[in-house]
């Protein structure tokens, strides 16, 4: 068998255990994969395989223009996932809202069902009212359904 590719092999099994632990790998472990690559550079040595050493790592540094960009896209995405929100809950409410309803009716009238179905209807404009002010709160208009109020 070769033993570059025994060494590599190892190497790479070493350096799975190590990413198993993160931050917190036995120092045996660590030991062994500097002894491994130790030899595995001795062996390329011997072949006359030489590699030149890895560059240090210089992270880039964003310009003032590329930083304020970031952060105007961070808070329009921000902004986005807000009315996104808010209009699942308005349609949610709605639903609700259309459930109680129809539900009132099937009693005869919104006066003759059980208390808890006035509630359901009661809570669910609570939560319309609460999701149409925070997207007003967004700037977002909303139109008003009949049954809203």
């Amino acid at each position: 068998m070769d033993e570059l590719a025994d060494l590599k092999r190892t190497l790479h099994k070493l350096r799975m255990q190590q990413a198993m632990y993160g931050g917190f790998a036995p120092v045996h472990i660590l030991n062994q994969i500097e002894d491994t690559e130790r030899e595995i550079t001795r062996v390329e040595h011997a072949r006359g395989i030489h590699r030149p050493p890895p560059a240090p790592y210089t992270p880039r540094v964003p310009t003032v223009d590329e930083y304020k960009a970031q952060v105007e896209a961070r808070e329009r995405a921000a902004w986005q996932q807000a009315i996104d929100h808010q209009m699942k809950l308005l349609k949610t409410y709605r639903g609700n809202l259309a459930h109680y309803i129809r539900q009132a009716r099937a009693y005869g009238n919104v006066d003759l069902a059980p208390p808890i179905t006035l509630h359901g209807i009661n809570e669910s404009r609570a939560g319309i009212r609460a999701a149409k002010n925070a997207l007003l709160d967004l700037e977002i208009e909303i139109a008003d359904l009949p049954d809203d109020e």
